[in-house]
């Protein structure tokens, strides 16, 4: 398959040098702006992104955890709730991690034990191997992670094609339109109704390259590409215990 030829593009999508000004609010990507946004399950982990899957455990990038131990806090929320406020945790292990799916989940700890009101979570997964492909390319999603050099403002990406690959021995089998950025790695795939499809883990652009904050629907090449949930949910014990 043609798609396959992505995968020599591959750049992960986390380390790149600050480069605020080039945060563009296109169609494709903006900054979270909404009170009900902020409350989607999505933080800040290292300088990558996670999604919540309980009030105590993170889903993320294996890549984004790197030397998570020399971080004082490894991660936060954004700003939510009637203060802007933004709480901080601690990783306290690391449970589960799979380098070839890229895919890490950590239990952590809130700062002081203090766990954010109204905090939300991850109630509903989508497998997408269970549903016919073109109800797959049709469903309206979003990912949602913070920028590497702009922690404390997430940014919403959305898109317009979603693609899962059913060959097993490709690394990352789901790709989508949507324009992730450096620092969104870990963070969560949604759909409309927040069910979780999978994680950014990387695309074609470096940070400031032309098209790496909007990509083309109609052209491959351009599309980023994550781990979908199916596959975590095959080889993950806590997954299929927290959705039997």
């Amino acid at each position: 398959m043609k798609i396959l030829k992505i995968m020599s593009l591959f750049i992960f999508v986390a380390g790149f040098a600050a480069r605020a000004d080039l945060y563009v609010d296109d169609e494709f990507q903006r900054t979270v702006m909404t009170e009900e946004e902020r409350h989607l399950p999505a933080v800040q982990v290292g300088r990558g992104s996670g999604v919540l899957l309980s009030d105590s455990l993170v889903l993320t990038a294996s890549h984004a955890t790197k030397n998570w131990q020399s971080y004082s806090m490894n991660g936060s929320t954004f700003f939510f709730g009637p203060n802007n406020a933004r709480y901080y945790f601690k990783i306290e292990s690391i449970l589960e991690e799979n380098l070839d799916l890229d895919y890490a989940i950590l239990k952590i700890n809130w700062q002081n034990q203090i766990v954010p009101p109204g905090l939300q979570w991850v109630k509903k997964i989508i497998m997408p191997n269970t549903l016919e492909l073109d109800k797959v390319h049709s469903l309206e999603f979003f990912a949602l992670g913070a920028p590497w050099d702009k922690i404390p403002n997430p940014m919403r990406s959305k898109g317009g094609k979603l693609v899962i690959l059913s060959d097993k021995n490709t690394r990352f089998p789901l790709f989508f339109n949507a324009g992730v950025v450096g620092g969104n790695s870990g963070g969560p795939i949604l759909a409309s109704d927040c069910a979780l499809l999978g994680i950014v883990n990387g695309g074609p652009h470096s940070l400031g390259e032309t098209g790496f904050d909007g990509n083309d629907p109609n052209n491959p090449k351009s599309w980023n590409w994550g781990t979908p949930i199916t596959s975590i949910y095959m080889v993950s014990p806590i997954l299929k215990e927290l959705f039997p």
